[in-house]
């Protein structure tokens, strides 16, 4: 059980963090990009939404959960929720 216990520790918080400290630099990086432009930045236009977070961490613990199982088709199912979101995104 303590296997468990540290291994979602480092999956879904060390993921957590790594998650926030790269969104917050491609912000910055995004944010001076776009201050040598004619445009003006728009900050509502790149603001994160919390709830995206909130399905990060859904996801991290599902696909945790998945690789702890071992289960046969778990990187299948990685790259079809990738998908699934990456037409949601393209459609919207």
């Amino acid at each position: 059980m303590a296997r468990w216990i540290v291994g979602y520790i480092i999956g879904v918080g060390g993921g957590l963090i790594f998650v926030t400290i790269l969104m917050k630099a491609l912000h910055c990086w995004i944010k001076a990009k776009a201050r040598g432009r004619r445009e003006k930045y728009k900050a509502a236009d790149w603001k994160l939404d919390i709830s995206a977070g909130f399905v990060g961490l859904i996801e991290r613990v599902f696909f945790t959960t998945l690789v702890a199982f071992d289960l046969s088709a778990t990187a299948v199912a990685m790259i079809g929720w990738i998908t699934v979101k990456m037409l949601y995104i393209s459609i919207t």
